[in-house]
């Protein structure tokens, strides 16, 4: 849990950056250190990727600040 809590949460899509300043999936350099909760989304066709608006597989935070 602890290496988790290094990653910051992408502010445009949500997306958990394991490092550097730009977000793998989006692009943004919006990142934020201060996020609660994280989902793993396996399928990008589930109900709850389709809530989040994920596009590809992997972390995202569930509440940014």
């Amino acid at each position: 849990m602890k290496k988790l809590r290094l990653r910051r949460a992408c502010r445009n899509c949500r997306y958990l950056v394991p490092k550097g300043s730009i977000c793998p999936i989006c692009g943004s350099t919006s990142l934020s250190s201060r996020w609660s909760g994280y989902v793993y989304i396996l399928d990008t066709d589930s109900q709850i990727a389709q809530m989040i608006e994920a596009k590809s597989k992997g972390e995202y935070a569930i509440i940014i600040r």
